[in-house]
């Protein structure tokens, strides 16, 4: 087990972004090959499938993990510390890859029925990586049936599994607003038209729309950033960018809550005389859990009499498994990994690797 730990100490050391995972593709890809699996491919951009298949005919599952880093300067003291400046394992992906390779070497010699898919998928903190697969097709010759997913879980008990029984995780989206006037001289503001009135009040006013929601279902909108102008204190701005994320349980909760937000900001721009546009991007489907594949996992959780917990309402951060859920029946899985842990997306998260065997061997009797 230690291979697997220096694995990911190896992968964590050196992260990589949305559709530049190119040496943690190699690094997996390598490792995969020594086991001599029945199907072994990479994705033409990157990330990779591979298959193992049984003694007889039975179901066809597919295992996915993520396999990219996020945007952020680590801020630990390990050893292995990332060495890509601004980049960083802080979602805790390396622990993903590191319990799926240690699953294959488990699967690899072990006799089951059926074939199981590994599928090491990349892109998965922008939103884009598992509509890339799906839309590659590489799947639709496998025949899949269903469908897994985990993710680790800070601020849940070390070692416990979490399962939900209809929604998993939220939906999301972001949506830039763009506004567009005319600048000027910063000494006569007057003969320009400026965005700094209709920004301020896009800022107050999103957050009080999102909240307006609340009583038909959990709803968020976020101001990520706001920029305007330039820096340069003689020209008056004529132009403004604002992020805001959105989040909902239900998609029509979060369709209604753009439309309320863009309806909004068109009214905000006429009132201020100025152009305005808006682009939706890093949209993530909500993780819909199939019924019988819960019913399944719940059984095995209780056979096995591992410890487990069901949770009491979705989680609100987004996954775009949920892509998955749309075209397979899809069951997704929560890794507890501790109260001591930091968040997820903070600087100092490093996944633990005193887990990775623990969820190796109850996911091994969860999936196969």
């Amino acid at each position: 087990m230690q291979e697997i730990i220096n694995l990911r100490h190896s992968i964590h050391q050196n992260p990589e972004l949305a559709f530049n995972e190119f040496k943690t593709t190699e690094i997996i890809y390598d490792y995969l090959s020594q086991l001599n699996p029945n199907y072994l491919k990479k994705l033409d951009r990157t990330g990779l499938i591979a298959g193992f298949y049984g003694q007889n005919q039975g179901k066809n599952i597919l295992l996915r993990t993520d396999i990219d880093a996020v945007n952020i300067t680590e801020n630990t003291n390990k050893q292995y510390k990332s060495i890509n400046q601004g980049i960083a394992h802080s979602c805790g992906h390396d622990g993903h890859i590191a319990i799926m390779l240690s699953l294959a070497k488990k699967i690899a010699k072990a006799k089951f029925n059926g074939k199981i898919y590994l599928l090491f998928q990349p892109a998965e903190e922008i939103g884009e990586g598992a509509k890339y697969v799906l839309d590659s097709k590489v799947l639709d010759d496998l025949n899949i049936d269903y469908c897994y997913g985990y993710h680790n879980l800070p601020g849940v008990k070390a070692g416990q599994i979490a399962i939900a029984s209809k929604l998993f995780c939220a939906t999301s989206l972001a949506l830039k607003i763009v506004y567009q006037g005319i600048n000027a001289h910063a000494s006569e503001p007057e003969k320009g038209i400026s965005p700094v009135a209709a920004t301020a009040s896009t800022i107050l006013s999103v957050e009080q729309i999102a909240s307006k929601l609340e009583a038909v279902s959990y709803t968020q909108a976020l101001i990520i950033y706001s920029f305007l102008g330039s820096k340069n204190f003689g020209i008056a701005p004529d132009k403004s960018e604002t992020g805001i994320t959105l989040r909902a349980y239900r998609l029509s909760d979060l369709e209604l809550l753009k439309q309320m937000i863009i309806q909004n900001c068109q009214r905000i721009a006429e009132w201020n005389k100025l152009n305005f546009e808006f682009l939706e991007t890093d949209f993530f489907p909500p993780v819909v859990i199939d019924e019988s594949l819960y019913h399944q996992v719940l059984n095995r959780l209780e056979d096995n009499n591992f410890d487990y917990s069901i949770l009491e309402k979705p989680f609100t951060w987004s996954e775009d498994f949920g892509y998955f859920a749309n075209k397979f029946p899809s069951m997704f899985i929560g890794l507890g990994v501790g109260d001591n842990q930091a968040n997820l997306h903070n600087n100092q998260y490093d996944f633990p690797d005193d887990l990775i065997v623990p969820f190796t061997e109850k996911l091994f009797k969860i999936f196969v």
